[in-house]
Formats: C-alpha cells, structure tokens, sequence
C-alpha cells in the first residue's frame, strides 16, 4: 500500500473525519499519523471540535434572515463572476469590430483592458485571501481548544456511545490502537489484559463469535481502555466490545455515559440500546465495569448472543 505524504494525509483529513473516505484510505491515515504528531493533534481537535457541536447544540432550521444574507452573498459572488466573463469577451474582442476614431481613444481602451486585467486577477486573490483567513482562524480555534481542555480550563463532555460509534466506522482504535494482542482463549485473553493493561474486567463472550484482537487503545482526550474484537465468520461480521473502568470514567469527569442507561443499567440482567444514525449501541454494566458494544446487528439481537465468561465470578463491588 502506497504510503501518505504529508500533504496527502491533510487532503484526506476531513475525509476521515466525517467518515466518508474510503477503507484504504483510512487504513494509509492511520498508518501514516502513528508517525506524525502534528497531523494526529490535528485530527483529534477536528473530532473534538465536531463532538463539541454534535453535543451543545442540536441541528435546527437556519432563520430567515440568515438565510438571505447568505443568499445575497452569493448573488454577489455571481455577479462578480458574470463581470469578469463580460470583462474577458470585451477585452477579447475583433480589432474589426471596434472603432478606433484616433490615437488617443485606443490609448484610453488600452488602459482600460489593463485594469479589466488587474481586476480580474485581483478578484480571485481576494477571495483566496479570504478563505486563508478563515483557515488560519479555524486553526486557532482549534488550538485554544485544545490548550483549554488539555489544561481543565474548559473541558467539552465526550459521549462515550458516539465516540464508540465513530471508533467504529472509522477504525481509529484499530489503526491507532497502543498495543494489539491476538488471544488463544478468553482466558489467555483475561490475562493480557490484567498483566499488560492493569485491569481486572469480567470477560463477555458472543455465541457464534470468536475473540479474534485485544487493543489497547486511546478512546478520546488521552483516555486509555481496553477494546475486545469479536468475529463471526459465518455472517463475516465483527462486534467491537469497549470496557470502561467505572471509577475511572467518573475521575475523568468529561467522559459521559447516556444517563438513561446509567439509570437503567444496574443489575446483571439490565442493559441499554441507544439508536445514533441508524446503529445500535449496546450499554451495560458488570460489577465494576461499564461495557459499550457497537456492531451492525440490532441491538437487542446481539445482548440474545451475549454471555459473561463466568457470570457467578466473584466480586467484592456486587458479590456475582
């Protein structure tokens, strides 16, 4: 696989973003900013800034004044447009067809072909210019972020659902991920976790699923946690199982849980499907773990399959 340039992986960048570039193109992003800093802070502020969005304001209609204004702005940039191509055809034109009474009226249609020239250079300039400026206030902007939230100063909620999901249509945990380990056994699993990652987590398994990866991975604003990749081969699908320490979480502060399923989730037996553009997320809670599962089944599909390695491991938060 070809590898990316600097100016390639800056190109792609949105595109990964709002998940719309493709499979090797993620694969080639994620490979390359392993490797560069500067692209991979980048990349995190570009999500922060869009959770921010997502979570403190809700989509609604532009009001009406918003929206001429706007469409003034474009009549402008049309008329503009039309003036320059006018501008062109008359500065183009047959030396028969214009009439030329003396020296001096050329010398003055002379003049005026160079400013339709300077103009038509100097608008697009202009334009060009502008959207510099724009570009170089959206990276402040995306820097004082990053500094405030980095320093507690300011600190945006991160949903742990939405974050999951976005993980998962991109795969940045994956790409991304600190360490990945390929587990014999869920027990061999239990023990990499608990020696390589310093957690103690009861273990699910997926009827019909084998236990393919565990990462090791960095969830959002430098929140490490374990992840458990499921694959069943029969339908060539995968389960994505991210297991949150619960202490953890509420030390974080900015890590956020659905509040309908913390008010639900509290009994072996309890879960919570939240519904975000059309994918289910799967919460639930296991002694002192909160567990996030996202995958393209159903939600309530997919807990049927679901099952703790050993339900009655003992446990001194719960006694299971």
């Amino acid at each position: 696989m070809k590898k990316l340039s600097k100016q390639e992986a800056l190109e792609i960048l949105p595109l990964v973003v709002d998940n719309e570039a493709t499979e090797s193109e993620k694969v080639a992003f994620f490979q390359y900013i392993q490797q560069d800093t500067e692209i991979r802070k980048q990349y995190e502020s570009m999500l922060f800034i869009k959770q921010l969005l997502k979570t403190k304001y809700s989509p609604d209609q532009a009001p009406d004044y918003l929206k001429k204004k706007i469409s003034g702005m474009i009549n402008d940039l049309k008329s503009d447009s039309d003036e320059d191509k006018n501008s062109d055809i008359q500065s183009g034109s047959s030396p028969s067809n214009v009439s030329i009474p003396g020296a001096k009226e050329s010398s003055k249609t002379e003049d005026e072909n160079g400013k339709g020239k300077i103009n038509t250079i100097l608008k697009p300039a202009r334009y060009l210019i502008a959207a510099s400026v724009i570009f170089f206030f959206s990276l402040v902007t995306i820097e004082l972020l990053e500094k405030t939230s980095s320093n507690g100063l300011y600190s945006v909620p991160y949903d742990i659902e939405e974050v999951a999901l976005s993980h998962f249509n991109t795969g940045s945990h994956v790409s991304s991920s600190i360490a990945s380990f390929q587990p014999a056994s869920i027990e061999h699993a239990s023990e990499i976790i608990e020696d390589e990652m310093a957690h103690n987590l009861r273990m699910p398994t997926i009827s019909g699923a084998e236990l393919r990866s565990v990462y090791y991975t960095t969830f959002a604003d430098g929140f490490t946690t374990p992840v458990l990749e499921f694959y069943q081969s029969g339908i060539e699908e995968t389960v994505h199982i991210f297991a949150f320490r619960i202490d953890d979480l509420e030390k974080k502060r900015n890590m956020e849980r659905d509040p309908e399923a913390v008010k639900l989730c509290n009994t072996y037996e309890d879960y919570h499907v939240k519904d975000i553009e059309g994918k289910h997320v799967v919460s639930w809670k296991w002694g002192d773990y909160w567990y996030t599962a996202v995958s393209n089944h159903n939600g309530n599909d997919l807990i049927a399959l679901l099952e703790p390695s050993n339900p009655y491991w003992n446990n001194d938060s719960d006694g299971w």
